[in-house]
């Protein structure tokens, strides 16, 4: 199966990282829990491992999940002043 990386699937990852639950990262995101679980699935099959460990109370990092985000939240603030940044910088260069 063929996979693409996209934003939200990574914005998603760092959520959850961050707050150690899908509850409160659906929440955030407007999205339902099972579409969150199936974006973080995505992304781990698309990395070919194993991002979080998941139990009934919390999410954690798996040690591969924490050398991919080290700082959860640094990677949040850096992904979105990514995307957001590019996005002014193009709007810039269409403008005559």
């Amino acid at each position: 199966m063929l996979h693409r990386l996209e934003f939200l699937d990574l914005h998603a990852f760092i959520l959850v990282a961050e707050l150690g639950t899908f509850h409160e990262a659906a929440q955030r995101l407007h999205l339902s829990q099972p579409a969150l679980t199936r974006r973080i699935q995505k992304l781990e099959e698309l990395l070919e491992v194993e991002l979080l460990e998941r139990t009934t109370r919390r999410t954690r990092l798996t040690p591969i999940g924490a050398d991919f985000c080290p700082e959860p939240g640094a990677c949040l603030r850096s992904t979105s002043h990514l995307f957001w940044g590019f996005g002014s910088w193009s709007r810039t260069k269409k403008e005559p």
